[in-house]
């Protein structure tokens, strides 16, 4: 099961059993003396635990579309950076040839890294030393090109803008942040309906208030971790995108 289905049950599972907790121990006198504060105040309390939670759910979630739509541009600069480049090294005749399978080569690693495999031939993810060796070929490849300075320079900063497309969108696997964004959501969560519902009598019509809530915000964690990976899952930057470029340069 993949990660972004998992976290998602284990705060519905968590959320549930505070919402449980909270309405068997409802009314209890220990509880009572354990919290010896007047219930509107623990309301107070629980819904701006809640709230905190809600608005941090929502704030990491639209940083999560934002950086899914900035990973999608950046792949179509890059896919276009390379398709130009390769047909500047066209220009160069024989000795632009080394420059393209690089530039194929570099392309490729770029796309298998985000992407994990290939789907039409499978190769795995290439190391990132391999990806910096790369780069640095392509490099002196592309300086070392026999032809007018002007062109030579134009093909370098072409050059340039397309590596800093991959450092960017290598970046950006994994999302950052989430690690500890996680645990703490689902505590902060697991406080505010515990609380509320060991306030609320246990009625069958604020047990399902209270569950339906908790599958709310677990659905909303779901599309968190759906969008953190711009590269996998339902919310995807297209593989298309790189597949295009490479059939390009390939022919």
């Amino acid at each position: 099961m993949e990660q972004a289905t998992v976290v998602p049950v284990v705060a519905f599972l968590c959320l549930v059993a505070s919402v449980a907790a909270g309405m068997a121990t409802h009314g209890r006198p220990s509880v009572r003396t354990m919290l010896a504060a007047p219930p509107a105040m623990l309301q107070g309390i629980a819904v701006g635990l809640l709230s905190m939670a809600i608005l941090a759910l929502l704030m990491l979630t639209s940083n999560a579309r934002s950086d899914l739509r900035r990973a999608e541009a950046r792949a179509h600069l890059l896919a276009h950076d390379a398709t130009a480049l390769d047909d500047m090294l066209r220009a160069s005749g024989a000795t632009g040839e080394l420059a393209r399978t690089t530039l194929y080569r570099y392309t490729d690693g770029i796309a298998r890294m985000l992407y994990g495999t290939r789907k039409d031939i499978g190769l795995p993810a290439p190391s990132p030393s391999v990806i910096e060796g790369l780069r640095l070929d392509l490099r002196q490849q592309v300086a070392d090109l026999a032809a007018d300075p002007v062109a030579v320079a134009t093909t370098a900063g072409r050059l340039e803008v397309l590596l800093r497309s991959g450092d960017d969108l290598l970046r950006m696997v994994p999302a950052p942040g989430l690690k500890w964004c996680r645990p703490v959501l689902v505590v902060l969560l697991m406080a505010g309906l515990g609380l509320l519902s060991l306030l609320t009598p246990p009625r069958v019509r604020s047990a399902i208030v209270l569950t339906g809530l908790a599958t709310v915000l677990s659905v909303g964690m779901f599309f968190l971790e759906e969008m953190a990976n711009p590269f996998h899952g339902s919310f995807t930057v297209s593989q298309a995108i790189f597949d295009e470029a490479l059939f390009t340069i390939a022919n």
